[in-house]
């Protein structure tokens, strides 16, 4: 799959399956008496975060879908390739730190007719995507 996919179902994940999401922002869980905790280390570290997947494969390196809200936007981020999780995760930050920025300086720029859209990034092979954020109720 590409990292636009993986955006594209974090965002069905989130609008059609709110009653499952909270799964995917949980901080521990106990299965057969022994307890896990999360691997998004950014839960615990990031204003806003609350999920949604971490991972690892030798093909693609450390990887992590992510969301956060801030200001009743919801950002969407994913990134695929990074050398470590602690240098995915900076990263991570470092862009949502970016979208929300550009989500409120489009909000309050008063000749925005779309109010709260963030620019694409550049995608270096795939390996970073963004959903255009969503709105809270």
């Amino acid at each position: 799959t590409t990292a636009r996919d993986m955006a594209k179902l974090a965002r069905h994940l989130i609008n059609e399956y709110p009653g499952f999401y909270e799964y995917f922002s949980r901080q521990k869980f106990e299965f057969d008496g022994v307890t896990y905790g999360t691997h998004n280390h950014l839960m615990q570290q990031y204003e806003g975060m609350d999920g949604i997947k971490t991972g690892y494969i030798q093909a693609s390196g450390h990887n992590l879908v992510s969301s956060a809200h801030r200001d009743n936007k919801r950002m969407v981020g994913v990134i695929f390739g990074g050398h470590s999780a602690a240098e995915r995760d900076a990263e991570m930050a470092q862009k949502l730190d970016t979208a929300f920025t550009l989500a409120a300086e489009n909000d309050n720029n008063p000749h925005n007719s779309q109010g709260g859209s963030v620019p694409s990034p550049d995608h270096k092979k795939d390996r970073l995507a963004w959903a255009p954020p969503l709105r809270m109720p």
